[in-house]
């Protein structure tokens, strides 16, 4: 069975070499690779939402943190890292690597599109204001490779299971906490109670809405358009069970780059709000 150290040096050699990206305003926080560093210092730091919200305000202490979390060139000689089983090797496609770490680590694990995760699993019962329940996994005491903080969750279609990573959910209530202070956050004064109780639950609506996808066998060739779908799809689900939009919108407010060069699909989801009809 894998372990500990064995697992962080299978995330070592997952981890792509970058460079911080400037850092000067808390919207920097959201470019790439400094979305993916936040993943990194969260992960060594240990930090909950105070102590992220802490770090968020003083530029120049997270800019440190992120040189020293920064990913550098030397990989470990892959020939001597910890066997994978089940004739898994470290040059198959990273979802193989994910499904043998799941398997030999006994807890979740995922890999896809050059990123991996694994985590500890706590059970838990999301409930929404209409009363509906939703069984889920809270991802705890993550390691990662490649992974921006703002992947809130993951789905799988085989059985169900739908996974929500408390360290992004703490990043977004940091940023909520940081939100409260600035005059240009006031109108979602009573969406910050909502969201407050209800961050999970955004993320959850977000991935039946993959799931939904993917069981009516849809395709789409701009992954962009996939994620508006399954956004489409947990919106109506959120508001058929009682979640405030204004909550909602919120949550892509302070998820978004709000760059017109970086959109990102919490861009995308505002730009659909700010030209439906009202």
């Amino acid at each position: 069975m894998l372990e500990g150290e064995d697992l962080d040096r299978i995330i070592e050699y997952f981890r792509q070499p970058v460079q911080p990206a400037k850092l000067e305003n808390l919207e920097d926080v959201k470019q790439p690779p400094n979305h993916v560093l936040m993943s990194y210092v969260i992960e060594t730091l240990e930090l909950d939402r105070h102590r992220i919200a802490r770090l968020l305000k003083g530029s120049r202490m997270l800019n440190e943190w992120f040189q020293i979390c920064a990913p550098k060139a030397e990989k470990e000689d892959k020939k001597k890292l910890p066997k994978l089983g089940a004739g898994i090797t470290y040059d198959d496609d990273i979802f193989f690597v994910g499904n043998a770490i799941e398997v030999y680590h006994g807890n979740f694990a995922r890999g896809e599109d050059g990123k991996l995760i694994f985590a500890n699993k706590e059970k838990g019962v999301h409930r929404y204001p209409s009363g509906a329940e939703k069984e889920y996994v809270l991802l705890t005491g993550e390691k990662s490779a490649n992974v921006p903080i703002f992947e809130g969750g993951y789905c799988r279609l085989i059985d169900g299971e739908i996974a929500v990573r408390r360290n992004s959910a703490n990043m977004m209530l940091a940023l909520m906490d940081i939100a409260r202070e600035s005059p240009d956050f006031s109108k979602y004064c009573n969406a910050m109670d909502v969201l407050e109780e209800q961050i999970d639950g955004i993320v959850i609506a977000h991935e039946i809405g993959e799931i939904e996808i993917e069981e009516n066998g849809a395709s789409y060739e701009d992954p962009l358009q996939k994620e508006l779908a399954a956004e489409e799809a947990g919106r109506k689900f959120l508001a058929e069970n009682g979640v405030s939009m204004g909550a909602y919108e919120l949550f892509h407010m302070l998820r978004a780059s709000h760059k017109k060069e970086l959109k990102t699909v919490s861009d995308a989801v505002l730009d659909q709000i700010q030209h439906s009809p009202a």
